[in-house]
């Protein structure tokens, strides 16, 4: 992914008990994403830099390697990797099976295809630029899904949509948008595809930031 389409937000604080220490938040608004992390950062500043890839990381986290926290963008570098291929669509789609996941607990989180794809671009990264740092790696709950070896994924899109009705029933109603979900999915499984035919006829759909945004934005915590 090209680097002048991304913004950091640097929190100047340290993650709170069980909190990711790197989010990432997709083009345009994160309506359905729930991270803690948000609330650190305003909704105006946050709506500054709508069309970029935003990553949001804390200033501060303890006991961990630079090479742990490297891989960990590197993770969630790869949410922005899925988005360029499937656009705002599989992002949304993508969020309503993390939510299915967390309310059912039918699954483990890990096993979402975005995760396991994530976690595998994650630990390749980490075996080839952090070699030294995988054995405390291994040993720390918040990195040790970047020291295993994971399946590739086959069909991204496909896998989402196919593990959402494993977690629910095609009547049920989407808490968000209050329709049918059949409907809901199908929608977002559309638009989806259609943005990664687009994508793979060579369509550009990126959006570079302009000279009044910044690569990277320091956060202060009052």
């Amino acid at each position: 992914m090209a680097e002048n389409t991304t913004t950091l937000f640097l929190v100047a604080a340290r993650p709170r008990a069980d909190e990711a220490e790197v989010v990432y938040i997709p083009p345009p608004h994160p309506w359905r994403i729930n991270y803690s992390l948000l609330e650190r950062i305003s909704s105006q500043l946050l709506h500054a830099y709508n069309g970029l890839h935003r990553f949001l990381a804390y200033q501060e986290v303890d006991e961990a390697s630079l090479g742990a926290i490297a891989t960990e963008l590197r993770h969630e570098a790869q949410h922005a990797v899925q988005f360029n291929l499937h656009g705002p669509e599989f992002a949304e789609l993508n969020q309503l099976l993390r939510d299915l996941v967390r309310t059912t607990g039918g699954i483990p989180y890990e096993e979402i295809p975005s995760e396991c794809d994530a976690n595998r671009a994650a630990a390749e990264y980490a075996a080839e630029e952090y070699p030294d740092d995988l054995e405390a790696m291994a040993r720390d709950e918040r990195f040790r899904q970047y020291t295993v070896e994971v399946a590739a994924v086959g069909d991204l899109l496909a896998e989402t949509v196919a593990m959402v009705w494993q977690l629910a029933d095609p009547d049920e109603t989407d808490e968000h948008t209050q329709r049918p979900l059949s409907e809901v999915v199908d929608e977002l499984r559309q638009g989806a595809s259609e943005w990664n035919e687009q994508v793979e006829a060579d369509a550009d759909r990126s959006v570079s930031r302009q000279e009044a945004q910044q690569a990277v934005v320091e956060v202060p915590v009052e």
